[in-house]
Order: structure tokens, then sequence, then C-alpha cells
């Protein structure tokens, strides 16, 4: 059977490297962040979902990884785990996909993009221009100046701030979302509770 180049992305090369080297469905994900067990299930993955193959330039474990920040368009996929990473760097097409576990980053920059998965996953700043979308479980952002997209579960923001020229977002979700604090001059839609106790 001649494989399709769609599906060959999803293939290992054959060379002799450590599994952390290879291509192939090592190193691809779904668009919530989560691994393949097979090239059969990255090929039918992506013959359901066109376009959503998110290809990663960089991998943790299934388990808790501490990842080093996201450079300038930067893919790292944590696959699972409590993962953590202090700062996504601000540059357009980067960004972090952690499949389930609750995940944080300490900085979302502007251009950065952090897609949480499953879990109650956390961004203390999520600077304009950065996008935080949360995913299934109770997420939250200290400090929102870009766009956060709550997703299923119970989020909070604590604070949110438009910056001069940029709107800031909160789009909660499903559920009981919670906004404690507005500087106004934002968008906030499916949030709640607008108090926090």
């Amino acid at each position: 059977m001649r494989l399709v180049r769609s599906q060959s992305w999803c293939h290992l090369p054959r060379i002799r490297q450590p599994v952390s080297r290879r291509g192939g469905y090592t190193k691809k994900a779904t668009e919530n962040g989560d691994p393949f067990a097979s090239a059969a299930d990255c090929i039918a993955y992506n013959a359901a979902n066109p376009g959503k193959l998110v290809s990663c330039t960089r991998v943790g474990t299934s388990g808790d990884d501490s990842l080093a920040n996201a450079a300038a368009g930067e893919v790292v996929c944590g696959f699972g785990g409590a993962d953590s990473m202090g700062r996504i760097q601000n540059a357009s097409g980067g960004g972090v996909y952690d499949g389930g576990g609750a995940d944080s980053v300490n900085v979302v920059g502007s251009g950065g993009t952090f897609n949480g998965g499953d879990g109650d996953d956390s961004v203390f700043l999520l600077d304009s221009g950065g996008t935080f979308n949360g995913g299934d479980g109770n997420d939250r952002v200290t400090d929102v100046r870009g766009t956060f997209n709550g997703g299923n579960g119970d989020d909070l923001a604590n604070d949110i701030v438009s910056a001069v020229g940029v709107l800031a977002t909160y789009d909660g979700g499903p559920d009981t979302d919670t906004l404690c604090n507005s500087g106004g001059g934002t968008s906030v839609v499916n949030v709640e509770v607008f108090a926090c106790t």
C-alpha cells in the first residue's frame, strides 16, 4: 500500500536514532496536545480532523515535566502529567500543547499560545497578544491582558485589563466561571460570577 503524503507525516523515518529524536507520530499531537499510541492512530486522527494535527518541535513525557521556556516559533508538546514552564516567548507561531494534567505557565507572551488540554491549568500573566485555551478543567489566570478561553469547567480570571490598542478577552465557556476584577475596556462573555470571596 502506498501512503499519501498526509499519512506519511505520522510514520517514523527509517533512521537509527533515539525515539525522542525521531519524527513520525512520536512528535505529533492532537489539537488538545494528546499523543498518539501508534502511526495508525495518528493517520486516523489526521484523516478525521484535517488541519488539526500538531507537529511538535520538542516533546515532554507522560509524567510531570519542568519544561524549558518555549522559544520564538517553537511548538512544545508536554504529553500529559503536571507540566510547568516559565515563559512562552513573544513570537508569532509558538505554542505549548500540554495534554492531560494540571499544567502551568508563568508568562504567555505576545503571539504565544498555551493549550492546556484536560486538567486544572493555570497562567500567572497572560500578556497582550497572548492566548490561553484552557480546555476541560477548572482553569485559572491571575492577570489577563490577552485572550483567555476557559473551555469546560469552573474557570477563574483574577484581573482583566486591556492594554492601549489591544482588547483583553475572557470567554469562560460552559459551567460557572468567575471574574474577580475588571479594568474596563475588555470583552467578557459566558462569565456568571463577578466577585471573589
